[in-house]
């Protein structure tokens, strides 16, 4: 949830106002609990590690105006890999 909220705030400081702001860790926390219900963390870990990676790959790669972008590709593609890494998981 904490991750989440994060998020939701950092995007509404992009737009501007502190209501934004609060409005943005509202649905981020909101989200996150929702997440957390479903038993999607080990999704949300893969995703957040991927936009780390992604988005450090991408600024070495091309710079600090590609970093946005390699987040982005790299949260996808982290969710991608949970979700067809759990399609082979065993159920115990």
């Amino acid at each position: 949830m904490g991750m989440t909220g994060g998020i939701g705030g950092l995007i509404g400081s992009f737009l501007g106002r502190v209501i934004y702001v609060m409005i943005g860790v509202f649905f981020g926390i909101l989200l996150g609990w929702v997440i957390g219900r479903m038993g999607g963390q080990r999704f949300s870990l893969f995703v957040a590690v991927g936009a780390l990676l992604g988005s450090q790959l991408a600024i070495y790669l091309g710079g600090s105006s590609f970093g946005l972008l390699g987040a982005a590709t790299g949260g996808s593609i982290g969710g991608f890999c949970y979700v067809n890494l759990s399609l082979f998981q065993r159920e115990s």
